[in-house]
């Protein structure tokens, strides 16, 4: 890669090369772009724990993402000093299960973020985070379709990140048994992330929910710009007992349009300022997601369907 003098962008994916033949991988893109260069995306350089430091010598740079196994406290100290963006911690199926990776340590953020106060973290993973303590955790990011929108990870989210948190993304068609009573399914967790969390502005919810549900979440959210679900997987029906603090009209109207999909659909786009629909399972599982912006491409949050 001598040869390469003026480049911006770098992708190196699924390399999976040995340890001692990643120490040098990057030296001649150090020593040629270490101004120049704005997006590196290094996911899974090597098979095993190998912490690389060179990203952090790019001075300039926008967007990282790399893999647990690559990352380690003094590249995330380093990178405190560049003008970097957005740091994406991103594993694959490829990559080693996130256990046997050491998170951040919680000084090491703290001290990076009054460096770089505007840092953003996405956390994305297979069926699991790579949870990092103290991080300013703007998207977290699961794909595959095992994993459930489960009441634990819905409360370390929002103990954890509940004021910088943006983005809450659970891809694909899942692949397991979701009962379909209220008191088994995700609609108290997201409502509960819906209400602590209140910069989020992306929700991509991939399990059963009811129109009610839908209903409520894009009137909590003020912040909401999209709300993604699999119509698939939309159950309708008004299964909320009415609160406290709910007006009649706020009663009634979540039970007069909670009661067919149409309804649904034309209540959120009068609330999103948008034409807004459920997705077909098609569309679901080709939607590609880019959470944050890039100096690269100017749209805020890519949407693209193959």
């Amino acid at each position: 890669m001598s040869n390469l003098t003026s480049l911006k962008i770098l992708e190196l994916v699924d390399l999976m090369l040995e340890n001692n033949d990643a120490k040098f991988l990057l030296d001649d893109i150090c020593n040629n772009c270490y101004l120049k260069l704005k997006n590196l995306v290094i996911i899974n350089t090597t098979k095993d724990i190998f912490p690389l430091i060179h990203p952090g010598v790019f001075l300039n740079l926008n967007i990282l993402v790399i893999s647990p196994q690559n990352l380690c406290d003094d590249l995330v100290h380093l990178l405190g000093f560049t003008s970097i963006q957005h740091l994406h911690i991103k594993s694959n199926s490829y990559s080693m299960a996130t256990e046997a990776c050491e998170p951040i340590s919680y000084r090491i953020w703290e001290q990076t973020k009054k460096q770089n106060p505007t840092l953003g973290v996405h956390l994305e993973g297979m069926n699991e985070i790579f949870w990092q303590n103290g991080a300013p955790v703007k998207s977290l990011i699961l794909n595959g379709n095992k994993k459930m929108i489960q009441a634990d990870i819905v409360m370390q989210a929002i103990e954890q990140y509940d004021n910088s948190l943006e983005a809450f993304i659970f891809n694909g068609i899942p692949r397991f048994y979701r009962s379909k009573s209220f008191h088994d399914r995700a609609d108290n967790s997201l409502m509960l992330l819906s209400h602590q969390c209140s910069n989020l502005s992306i929700l991509v919810i991939h399990e059963r929910i009811s129109t009610a549900t839908i209903l409520l979440i894009a009137s909590t959210l003020k912040n909401l710009k999209y709300l993604i679900v699999r119509r698939n997987a939309i159950i309708i029906k008004m299964d909320w007992p009415k609160r406290h603090n709910w007006s009649d009209d706020f009663y009634t109207w979540m039970k007069t349009n909670s009661k067919k999909y149409e309804l649904v659909e034309r209540e959120i786009s009068i609330i999103m300022g948008y034409r807004w629909k459920m997705l077909t399972d098609k569309e679901f599982k080709n939607l590609k997601l880019t959470p944050y912006k890039s100096k690269l491409n100017s749209s805020i949050f890519d949407f693209t369907f193959n």
